[in-house]
């Protein structure tokens, strides 16, 4: 996650506090795939356009 460029000048990376905020404003009841689905279209929207040269591993886990 860390890795995904942004076309946007102003930030080359994306940071740890954009996905914490992602998920701390996500419905408590979606499900796994959802969440994961969520993370992958932020990623999308924060790259752009940019080329992104490495693949995506994303493990949710959930806590009781």
């Amino acid at each position: 996650m860390m890795e995904s460029r942004s076309d946007n000048s102003d930030q080359l990376y994306m940071e740890t506090d954009r996905l914490a905020d992602l998920i701390k404003e996500l419905d408590k009841t979606i499900n796994a795939e959802a969440v994961i689905e969520a993370i992958i279209n932020d990623v999308r929207d924060f790259s752009g356009d940019a080329q992104q040269n490495d693949d995506m591993t994303i493990v949710i886990i959930k806590v009781l």
